[in-house]
């Protein structure tokens, strides 16, 4: 499956870069491309778009967002005996109330207009190893949902506005995010060795929203350059406020039969 494979790999940066190009600025989609294709990326102090919260019709601009890494691992030749690995450390974002939500397209925003293309060359390539697409899709994303682990770590996001002369800030903060792969006695496992069943689990630790009502914002300090953003944001994240939930942590547990099982 070697072409098709690399086909397929194509897709997947152009897919990878079309959503992230959407939310950070200045992405080089090449770097993407050529990371993938050796089955690690690695993407260091990116920068979130001021439309990212618009883009989902919340009436907010991101004054400042940042996340310090993503990284991902994917064994394309052994994707049955590793698992595919996506990890995103410390999404902080700090918005302020916008007057109206204009969604507009965003010139520098990457299209799909490639992966037709793609997946024609996926069509060709598969023809000519003599493999149906469904049965090369199914095998290939199967593997990937079977052993897929995502962890993400130190969310912030902080929304500021001001009520007549109260300056007020609300805050949800999530310490950790995991989806990874469990055995029937609900251990954590790298491979799923089942032919019939993908169990996974979802752990959310440590949630917490708060409402501030009176306190110092952000804003300032950000637009005149006087506060380091993460810090402030990192340090926030061990502050006291008024809680409407904290700490509130969860596990679910989703198990699913594979087809024909």
């Amino acid at each position: 499956y070697s072409a098709a494979k690399m086909v397929l790999e194509g897709i997947a940066s152009s897919i990878i870069s079309y959503f992230l190009s959407k939310y950070i600025y200045k992405l080089d989609t090449k770097d993407i491309k050529m990371s993938i294709f050796s089955g690690k990326v690695a993407l260091d102090n990116l920068a979130i778009k001021e439309t990212a919260l618009m883009e989902h019709q919340i009436p907010f601009r991101v004054e400042k967002g940042t996340i310090k890494k993503i990284s991902a691992s994917i064994p394309y030749t052994k994707l049955k005996s590793q698992p595919c690995e996506a990890v995103v450390d410390e999404i902080f974002v700090l918005g302020t109330l916008a007057g109206k939500v204009l969604m507009q397209a965003d010139s520098n925003t990457n299209n799909f207009k490639n992966i037709p293309d793609e997946y024609s060359e996926l069509d060709e390539a598969l023809q000519n190893e003599n493999v149906s697409k469904t049965d090369f899709t199914t095998g290939i994303i199967g593997s990937i949902i079977d052993n897929l682990r995502v962890i993400v770590s130190n969310i912030h996001i902080r929304l500021e506005y001001e009520s007549g002369n109260r300056k007020i800030a609300i805050g949800i903060m999530i310490p950790l995010i995991k989806v990874c792969t469990i055995d029937g006695n609900n251990n954590e496992i790298d491979v799923n060795n089942s032919d019939s069943m993908i169990q996974k689990k979802l752990i959310l630790s440590n949630l917490s929203i708060y409402v501030d009502t009176e306190c110092n914002h952000l804003t300032d300090g950000i637009r005149n350059q006087s506060i380091d953003f993460q810090t402030e944001m990192k340090n926030l994240m061990q502050a006291n406020h008024q809680f409407i939930l904290h700490n509130f942590s969860f596990e679910v547990i989703y198990n699913h039969f594979k087809s024909g099982a």
